[in-house]
């Protein structure tokens, strides 16, 4: 889990899905997990980085 050990305490990003059913997920990354992990790798690099949506 991304949000487990030390990579908890070096919190970088929120990944935030909306599905077209209108739910919700969330959780809470850090640097580490995003720039080695190959489905997040692959991810930003095909859908970019967006920065948070303001609140």
């Amino acid at each position: 889990m991304a949000t487990s050990g030390e990579c908890d305490k070096k919190l970088f990003a929120e990944v935030r899905t909306e599905f077209r059913d209108g739910s919700v997920h969330h959780w809470r990354v850090c640097g580490e997990w995003l720039t080695t992990r190959p489905s997040a790798i692959a991810h930003i690099e095909a859908n970019g980085f967006l920065e948070p949506a303001a609140s």
